[in-house]
């Protein structure tokens, strides 16, 4: 509920532009610093956590494996959408801002979330910990609500939208299809039963509430699997999408986020790839968010 008020906010801002014009290309910068200090508070999160650093130990592998298969498949069904539907958009020149910040994603996304884990697992008092879900909470929304003020002002945002129409809604339907089959090729390899590496796929990066539902419903080692497996997308989205938008992906380059796209990754598309696909990607984030009580309860049922 926090992330559509602060997105809401920052939309009738920007729509009615109200920020000074001196002000408005601070913005840029807001999701810029807010990025870096919420990938820190992450990254520090889990190095200060010892359930999840032993979780790590023992299910990391399966966790990458199972993470990598659910982008893989995620990439290649909203890729062969986009070139089959010819949804793309014109790139950002090399001058682009967004062009630009391509770039610098790939480099600064995993050294947050390394300088994170390591002073989480090294420097942190465990009384600081709870101090870290405040800060990720309140950057998470100071992201959003700037990325609602661009979005508010700029009317391409919506036609981008309007001029895809229906077809919209197939983007999160192949991000849900080639995640699940992704997860369980991989889970395979990995020797997972199908129901649940299918059921661990259908996170979609949300790991908070695939975790916890797997935990309650199946096994905790699963749930802990879960966990791990989501977070692993989550984080190795911010450094993909950058790397699928400078490939000209424009539409693709949503796939990697999956739910998270509708709150922690948006930031991160918006950046990269302009404000236009920032409609697109919230409205694939919030389908896939609404999808995930439904399905990873369903496929864990399953006799295989």
């Amino acid at each position: 509920m926090e992330v559509f008020l602060a997105l809401g906010l920052g939309l009738v801002i920007g729509y009615f532009r109200w920020l000074p014009a001196r002000l408005s290309g601070l913005t840029d910068a807001v999701m810029q610093y807010s990025l870096v200090i919420l990938l820190a508070a992450m990254g520090a999160r889990i190095g200060a956590d010892p359930r999840v650093m032993q979780g790590l130990a023992q299910l990391g592998l399966q966790a990458i494996m199972l993470a990598t298969g659910s982008i893989a498949g995620s990439i290649l069904l909203v890729g062969l959408l986009e070139n089959r539907l010819k949804l793309h958009q014109e790139k950002a020149s090399a001058a682009d801002p967004a062009g630009t910040a391509a770039g610098g994603f790939a480099w600064y996304v995993p050294g947050a979330v390394v300088f994170g884990m390591l002073g989480g697992l090294t420097l942190l008092p465990p009384d600081w910990v709870p101090w870290l879900d405040r800060t990720a909470t309140w950057a998470l929304w100071l992201m959003i609500h700037a990325v609602g003020i661009d979005l508010g002002g700029n009317s391409a945002s919506w036609k981008q939208v309007r001029r895809i129409g229906w077809n919209v809604l197939l983007v999160p339907l192949m991000i849900a299809v080639g995640s699940v089959v992704g997860a369980v090729i991989t889970g395979f390899a990995a020797g997972l039963p199908v129901n649940e590496a299918s059921a661990v796929g259908a996170g979609f990066g949300w790991y908070s509430l695939s975790g916890v539902l797997l935990t309650q419903v199946y096994h905790v080692q699963t749930g802990t699997l879960a966990f791990l497996t989501n977070v692993t997308r989550e984080v190795m989205s911010f450094m993909i999408i950058p790397l699928l938008y400078r490939q000209g992906k424009t539409i693709t380059c949503i796939a990697p986020g999956g739910a998270t796209t509708m709150d922690t990754t948006l930031p991160v598309v918006t950046r990269v790839a302009g404000t236009e696909m920032a409609p697109l990607a919230f409205i694939s984030g919030s389908t896939l968010t609404f999808l995930v009580p439904v399905l990873v309860p369903l496929l864990i049922k399953l006799p295989f």
